[in-house]
């Protein structure tokens, strides 16, 4: 099963529109994915992720940003004051779950993705203006499976982890 383990943000400031973009149901912050993730490994994950041990902090939600770029970008994303603090909770989950990563980290939160991958469009430079900060509470590491579905992801939760 495709897969990632990632925070859910339960508020998300919505000033940005695009009809072109289609809005996200599910607001998180990708962690780690994978493509492929056996029944088996899905569980020693889900019995790892007990061992997590860290406390809630908050990020400054303050600038949209796209992938891959903005001449064409396929979504729309906050982009965050303390990238520095939300790499570094990264990399100890990644090392305490034991997970091999070599990816580039680019801390988002997705708000609005393509509505067809094979159509262009250009996004306005208005969407790019600073946005006014908005808190976000970072309070859980989350499991989820990921199927795609009409060109949009449905997400199932596997295991919800609290931090305190």
């Amino acid at each position: 099963m495709r897969a990632f383990l990632g925070i859910d943000i339960l508020f998300v400031n919505k000033d940005i529109n695009h009809n072109l973009l289609n809005e996200v149901k599910s607001h998180h912050l990708t962690l780690f994915f994978w493509d492929d993730l056996s029944e088996a490994e899905s569980k020693d994950m889900q019995k790892k992720m007990g061992t997590i041990e860290e406390k809630r902090f908050f990020l400054t939600a303050d600038r949209i940003i796209s992938f891959p770029d903005k001449e064409k970008p396929q979504l729309l994303a906050l982009g965050f004051k303390e990238e520095e603090i939300i790499q570094k909770f990264r990399e100890r989950i990644i090392s305490l779950l034991q997970l091999a990563d070599k990816t580039i980290f680019h801390p988002h939160v997705t708000l609005y993705r393509k509505e067809k991958l094979d159509s262009s469009f250009k996004v306005s430079k208005e969407i790019y203006k600073k946005i006014n900060e908005t808190k976000i509470t970072i309070d859980n590491v989350s499991l989820y499976s990921s199927d795609p579905q009409k060109g949009l992801n449905q997400y199932r939760l596997l295991k919800k982890i609290l931090l305190e």
